[in-house]
């Protein structure tokens, strides 16, 4: 009723609506171009920094030597369990104790809980510990802009192109030798 009365708010209402929704509803076009990421983060042929083959060579170390760890404390954890005493061998004992994940005989209390648990716990140290390996591979054998600059600056056989061509004259037969000296 109030709306009745005063048929000039409702109107600018009405209006105040319909271009709140329409400015919502409507596609607006792109005024800008994409951003470019910059040329060394895409570009293949340029290499890291020398500094990342340390970086990568700790990393790598740090990582396996942290889940070795989480690995030990499990074994610690569950000693009786038959996969203790290959959780304690480094890289290669995950492998070895997922063939084990079931209650051992010296186990009494052993349930579904924990069989679970420690296969968990031992399948992200697997995964933990390679990659901290594969990690440390990859600091050893990375090319690095330093390694690239080296090789860019050993002294190179000049390159020498010489072309010996028969070459027809009006006084008989000839031979032009042409080329970079």
């Amino acid at each position: 009723m109030a709306s009745l009365r005063k048929p000039g708010r409702f109107v600018a209402r009405m209006a105040a609506a319909a271009v709140l929704v329409a400015s919502v509803v409507s596609e607006r076009s792109a005024h800008a171009d994409e951003p470019v990421p910059p040329e060394v983060d895409v570009n293949p042929s340029k290499y890291p920094p020398p500094s990342t083959r340390p970086n990568l060579l700790l990393v790598g170390a740090g990582v396996t030597v942290g889940w070795y760890g989480i690995a030990l404390a499990t074994s610690y954890g569950w000693h009786k369990a038959d996969s203790a005493d290959s959780l304690r061998i480094p890289v290669a004992g995950p492998y070895m104790a997922l063939t084990k994940t079931h209650c051992g005989a010296a186990e009494t209390s052993c349930n579904t809980f924990q069989v679970v648990m420690r296969t968990i716990i031992t399948s992200l140290s697997l995964v933990g510990q390679t990659g901290g390996v594969l990690a440390m591979l990859e600091g050893a054998f990375v090319p690095t802009s330093a390694s690239t600059s080296e090789q860019a600056r050993a002294p190179r056989p000049p390159k020498r192109h010489v072309a010996v061509v028969p070459t027809p004259m009006t006084s008989g037969g000839g031979v032009s030798v042409f080329g970079e000296f």
